[in-house]
């Protein structure tokens, strides 16, 4: 298993300038990530024009753990 990201892979200037909708789902015992919550709360703060959705329960496999959550959001994004 490959270790948590610990550092951001987009620099936080390029999130902030995110001119186009942009939709980030993360389940909340993704082992990709130290702390889950930190970083949507991060994420949000850095760019609040990228909305976020947490799937309690599920880990790195949102759309297997709860696929029909994953597909209602992402149809309600797009729709929007």
């Amino acid at each position: 298993m490959m270790p948590p990201v610990r550092g951001l892979v987009v620099p936080e200037e390029e999130l902030a300038r995110l001119g186009v909708p942009a939709l980030y789902i993360l389940g909340e015992r993704d082992g990709a990530t130290d702390n889950p919550r930190e970083a949507l709360a991060h994420l949000a703060a850095v760019a609040p024009g990228i909305e976020t959705m947490l799937i309690s329960g599920a880990g790195h496999d949102v759309v297997v753990a709860q696929p029909q959550l994953v597909a209602d959001r992402m149809l309600a994004f797009l729709a929007e």
